[in-house]
């Protein structure tokens, strides 16, 4: 019986050092995050930086970033130090990978519009901007809408799990492909492509004022 109450009291103990922690660790992720994405915000404002393309598409990415930095630590706070697991659960779920592949998809955006390709290039404008993000917004949001229908809330695991069989693997599969593989594919791709184009610019520069050169006597 003693054994049992301390390992009872031990328990007790380790999740309320559990608790502690989750609440700190979301508290400071908050504050950081705030300032950092605010500093963001400040910079891709500028009065030089609004009419460029690419700072919009990266103060696109900043708003997915302040999403994910306030409302999802929020929830968590909620789930954590509150229990309120079976209400905001599987919208923290949702609202998470939502705004996480936005931001994504936002970098890759930014990416393709600095890219070195003429077809591309002459696609950098706001005007395509403008409609490029939102569209962006809801493409990407019904990527993520199958989430709200096929997935459960487990009390017995406290987590969010897809519905087992063909959803499940379903969700593996596209999941690596929407947001671990190709974003990365595409960002390494165009980035790439942007460093040979600038190398060989300064190449060419560097050729032009070799042959320009008048020689000494």
């Amino acid at each position: 019986m003693v054994s049992a109450n301390i390992s009872a009291s031990e328990i007790v103990a380790i999740d309320e050092i559990g608790i502690k922690f989750v609440s700190i660790w979301c508290y400071l992720m908050l504050i950081l995050g705030l300032i950092g994405h605010t500093l963001s915000m400040c910079v891709f404002t500028r009065s030089s930086l609004r009419s460029n393309p690419c700072s919009c598409y990266f103060l696109a990415a900043t708003v997915s970033g302040i999403c994910v930095v306030t409302i999802n630590i929020f929830l968590r706070l909620l789930q954590t130090v509150m229990n309120e697991f079976l209400h905001y659960q599987l919208t923290n779920f949702f609202s998470f990978g939502f705004h996480r592949a936005l931001y994504a998809w936002f970098i890759v955006l930014t990416s393709i519009d600095r890219s070195s390709s003429a077809s591309f290039r002459a696609l950098s404008s706001l005007r395509v901007v403008y409609r490029t993000v939102p569209l962006t917004v809801v493409l990407v949001g019904l990527a993520y809408i199958h989430v709200l229908f096929y997935y459960r809330i487990s009390i017995q695991q406290q987590a969010c799990v897809p519905m087992t069989g063909v959803y499940q693997q379903f969700f593996g599969v596209w999941h690596l492909v929407a947001f671990s593989l190709v974003p990365p594919m595409l960002m390494l791709f165009f980035g790439l492509s942007t460093i040979r184009s600038i190398r060989q610019s300064i190449r060419r520069v560097g050729q032009n004022n070799t042959q320009i050169q008048i020689p000494r006597h």
